[in-house]
């Protein structure tokens, strides 16, 4: 199954086809109309004025009302028709909706078969009719599963297999015009499960039940396209209006996908990723003016992906190669394209590659003026820097009012598991170039965090990334933990390395303003042991202004490194890590109980409970649950989920405050509280006495006592229990009793949420690693102040010694060499006027 990525360099912009059609993961909902979110996402989609919309993670409350939040986005950005999908799912709290300015023929929720539950979110597919054609496109907008936990793949895999069997249930097939389109989640590696893994996978909900229709094996694959091999679905893969960048998500991952039909693929459909940082290149034709280059990160998280499509068909393009077989790095094919008939007025054609980071055209655009119908340009194969093999590649033509042509080539994959030093005194140099920041480096070992692509400094998420501009690449990471990342050698030059010099480009692309200080420390392992390097210790900058550092700051830093035993033929790692700063206090993801009411002195009035959602939180609301239990039997005797309590703010240390008044939270003594995700139990509290859980989710486990009660019982409307202090976790405050009215929906009286420690985006570039010859001259020079200079090896201990007649010589001092040049204050040798140094 190929992948295409489309390259949106356009010399002129592209005249008007028959549709286009958009898709945006909201974020958490559209809100109201006058908030800044409302306004941003409104600007967004009014400058992209797509025909037809998909909108993921609409909450609930935007869809109610007169008129709703949804009603009155719709209206003001003149969608008159509007669908919102509905069913049996996990979270109705993330609504899949599909607006459009053209009527629909006809409407379909996907949802789970009957009597199972499989979905996490019901997906939305609407037919849409387009006026001027009897070709009229099948429209689906999913929303995948998200997050990491191990049965989050098996559900996405799941979640498509439902979207595979719409699809056959329709009678579709390539010819048809199909659009699907959302943030798919695909996040992870590629996986296979049999019904044993599947029984095995104990993070499931206990509510789960999977369709009978459902046959194992079940595939999980992080490319979308793989999943519609029989179909089959493609992926025109847009990139952003510079059109090097894929992201799709602010932390620079691709969540988001269009795939489409044969059919469409064929009639040549241009895509963008629209990104309002991006203003300055042309890109697709928009609406209205340019918008301010911070609108999409206010309007949400993810970037929508808009695009163009011909539903009729056209004229065939021609192409023309002199050879299909590439090597990384190696010489270029030439192309020709060929146009079907002499235009008559200027043909501007745009050339895509299904990988740019194995071939890139040259050009991305060719003009053909009136009265031409050939042109050339060349294929240029790059190096990746990961372990592939050869790569398939296809190239894509594409051009309006024709039928795309397409063409597939042969990469063959040069990148090797170790540099080789081979020779002393030449330099091996790794600049990451073409390094997309998608998987581990070829040559390097890493693990411990996720793989977020390119970066440019924006996203401030925890992960791994190839930090730089467009195709410059690096080694980036942002980390709350201590990461290592393991660069592999082998000595080739036939010798005993006694000696090597490394330097290397110390790099900040994000700044966390008083931030945590974090570091890059170097160590050489060889089979004799470890070797530091503290001359290649390199500190962040954490007084720069929080957010995006353009164009990075840079550093290089450079050491010799003596006392080594590296055999010929002997592997060697040289190891950078990086390492959080002081004080290194992460966000907390803890969801926990916040504040309590549940007895006055007469009836009990205004009883409820609230709830604080850590930043960190990667689960969705609906997986929370939160159990009452009655200490007189010690077995739950009600349960509500999370996502029907009321969100009532988010503070700014990121941490969300949920509320919901429940009437009859007992008060008999020894009652508790469980906060569970999935049936596994976050936190299990009582209060008035402890009890062991004897039914429900928090069944054998022994509750702890909060410490406090409304005892003696409080007036009406006042008295709650809450906690107090400062910090991100429940392990940081304690609980009290408090007399005055309850502060629902609010930080408690003395309760501080403390804004997390943010790390810094550090990066390391242009490594490079010399073979030095065995013996180093020391070049002992001194000053007429007496200042002695010599370089050194780092790890090497040197003795100075001092003469006043060169035959009597006299211990001064001895120092462990940097690998760097020292400088020596030797004007308190008294009358002593040599100097010689020597290596211990």
């Amino acid at each position: 199954m190929k992948i295409f990525a489309l390259f949106i360099f356009f010399i002129a912009p592209l005249v008007a086809i028959d549709v286009r059609v958009a898709t945006m993961n909201v974020y958490q909902g559209i809100e109201r109309a006058g908030d800044p979110e409302y306004e941003a996402l409104e600007d967004v989609l009014s400058r992209i004025n797509a025909d037809i919309v998909s909108l993921q993670e609409v909450r609930n409350s935007d869809t109610t009302g007169s008129p709703s939040n949804l009603d009155q986005l719709a209206s003001a950005l003149g969608y008159p028709h509007v669908f919102v999908a509905d069913g049996n799912d996990f979270d109705s709290n993330n609504e899949v909706i599909i607006i459009s300015k053209f009527p629909f023929t006809s409407t379909y929720s996907i949802e789970s078969p009957s009597g199972s539950r499989d979905l996490t979110r019901v997906h939305a597919a609407a037919v849409v009719d387009v006026p001027g054609t009897n070709d009229d496109p099948m429209i689906i907008g999913l929303h995948l599963k998200c997050c990491f936990e191990p049965d989050d793949f098996f559900r996405r895999a799941v979640e498509m297999e439902r979207i595979k069997f719409f699809l056959e249930d329709q009678g579709l097939d390539g010819t048809d015009n199909v659009i699907v389109m959302g943030d798919y989640n695909l996040l992870g590696s590629d996986q296979v499960y049999t019904e044993a893994d599947f029984n095995n996978l104990t993070t499931l909900p206990q509510t789960y039940s999977l369709g009978p229709d459902i046959s194992f094996p079940i595939r999980y694959f992080m490319n979308p396209a793989s999943y519609f091999t029989s179909y089959p679905l493609l992926n025109p893969m847009p990139l952003q209006q510079n059109g090097t960048t894929a992201a799709t998500f602010h932390s620079g991952s691709v969540l988001d996908y269009i795939l489409i039909s044969q059919a469409l693929l064929d009639r040549g459909p241009v895509l963008e990723v629209y990104n309002s940082t991006r203003e300055v290149f042309p890109g697709l034709p928009k609406s209205g003016s340019a918008l301010a280059s911070g609108t999409s990160r206010e309007a949400s998280d993810h970037f929508p992906i808009f695009g163009d499509f011909d539903l009729d068909s056209g004229l065939p393009l021609q192409l023309t190669l002199d050879t299909n077989l590439l090597t990384e790095g190696g010489s270029p094919a030439l192309l020709t394209v060929t146009l079907p008939e002499t235009p008559t007025q200027p043909i501007t054609v745009l050339l895509c590659s299904s990988d740019p980071t194995e071939m890139m055209p040259e050009d991305l655009t060719l003009t053909f003026p009136a009265g031409v119908t050939t042109h050339s340009t060349t294929l240029i194969p790059k190096t990746d820097k990961i372990i592939d093999g050869t790569q398939s590649i296809s190239l894509m033509v594409t051009a309006a009012g024709y039928l795309t042509a397409e063409e597939t080539l042969s990469v063959f994959d040069t990148d090797t598991t170790q540099y080789a030093l081979s020779a002393i005194g030449t330099p091996v140099t790794e600049d990451f170039t073409g390094f997309a920041g998608t998987q581990t480096p070829a040559k390097w070992t890493v693990s411990g965090l996720p793989w977020l692509g390119l970066d440019d400094g924006v996203s401030s998420n925890d992960g791994f990334r190839s930090y730089g501009i467009e195709n410059e690449g690096s080694i980036g990471v942002q980390t709350p933990q201590e990461i290592s990342f393991s660069g592999s050698y082998q000595n080739s030059t036939g010798e005993i390395l006694q000696r090597l010099q490394v330097s290397y480009d110390a790099e900040q692309w994000h700044s966390s303003f008083e931030g945590s200080q974090d570091q890059w420390t170097v160590d050489i392992i060889t089979d004799s042991g470890t070797t530091s390097v503290p001359a290649l210790t390199f500190a962040a900058d954490t007084s720069l202004t929080s957010g995006q550092i353009s164009g990075g700051t840079s550093g290089t830093l450079s050491a010799t490194i003596g006392g080594l035993n590296i055999a010929a033929g002997e592997d060697f790692q040289i190891v950078f890590t990086a390492i959080p700063g002081m004080p290194g206090v992460g966000s907390s993801d803890a969801i926990f109980l916040n504040e309590i009411h549940y007895d006055n002195t007469s009836s009990d009035l205004g009883e409820f409970l609230e709830i604080i959602v850590g930043p960190d939180f990667a689960g969705v609301i609906s997986e929370i649950d939160i159990d009452l239990y009655n200490g007189s039997n010690e077995s739950s005797y009600a349960t509500h989920g999370l996502d029907t309590f009321t969100l009532d703010s988010t503070e700014p240390s990121g941490h969300r405050i949920y509320t919901k008044n429940i009437s009859g939270i007992q008060n008999g003594g020894s009652d508790g509280i469980a906060i569970t995700q999935n049936g596994n139990v976050l936190q299990f509290l009582s209060y008035e006495g402890t009890m062991t859980a004897m039914s429900g989710p928090a069944n054998g486990v022994i509750s702890t006592d909060i410490g406090v009660a409304q005892s003696p019982p409080p007036a009406s409307g006042q008295g709650s229990l809450g906690l107090t202090g400062s910090g991100q976790g429940p392990e940081n405050f304690t609980w009290t009793q408090f007399a005055g009215p309850f502060t629902k929906g609010a930080l408690n009286e003395g309760q501080t949420l403390a804004a997390a420690i943010q790390s810094q985006g550090i990066a390391l570039d242009n490594v490079i690693v010399t073979a030095l010859p065995p013996t180093l001259d020391l070049q002992l020079t001194i000053s007429s102040d007496f200042m002695l200079s010599f370089p050194t090896e780092s790890g090497v201990n040197y003795e100075i010694q001092t003469s006043a007649n060169l035959q009597n010589w006299l211990f001064f001092q001895t120092i462990t060499g940097t690998g760097n040049s020292v400088m020596i204050d030797a004007s308190s040798a008294d009358q002593q006027r040599f100097f010689r140094v020597s290596r211990q």
